[in-house]
């Protein structure tokens, strides 16, 4: 490993740290009339492609399960999710979006639309497709670090 490879991960990190930051400000600022912020939109995110038990959305978010039941709980105060039995773990139902949280998510994407647009205005596709490339095997290795530290402990 060359003595600049260390350094060009902390630069990504750095960045992509402070990338996270301003995305959740913005996505705060543009659903706060909704009344959701970025960590409840993205607990719907995941139950927009299905339902999804507590853990399974704690485990693909890399986020406790205490975390996500917190959010679950604010967001079935709405109405936004609902409980369903689940037949495969009687203690772990599976959290599904209602009518109304499923109406709500496709304003959430038709709102954030024009905001991607004006985010991608600029950048050149080939680059963008590459840095969204190592990113993920950034993420990929970073949880099998995160693996290794929970076995390890």
């Amino acid at each position: 490993m060359s003595a600049s490879r260390p350094a060009e991960i902390e630069k990504i990190t750095g960045e992509v740290r402070h990338l996270f930051q301003v995305l959740k400000a913005l996505a705060d600022a543009v659903h706060r009339d909704a009344g959701l912020n970025a960590s409840t939109r993205t607990v719907m995110e995941a139950l927009a492609y299905g339902p999804r038990t507590v853990p399974d959305i704690a485990r693909r978010k890399s986020v406790t399960r205490q975390h996500i039941q917190l959010l679950v709980d604010e967001l079935a105060k709405s109405d936004l999710v609902e409980l369903r039995a689940n037949p495969a773990h009687l203690r772990s139902p599976l959290i599904a979006l209602t009518r109304k949280g499923e109406a709500l998510f496709a304003g959430v994407r038709k709102r954030e639309a024009p905001l991607l647009d004006r985010l991608a205005a600029g950048l050149d596709a080939r680059k963008a497709a590459v840095t969204a490339q190592t990113l993920a095997a950034l993420r990929r290795r970073a949880e099998e670090l995160l693996q290794q530290q929970e076995h390890a402990s």
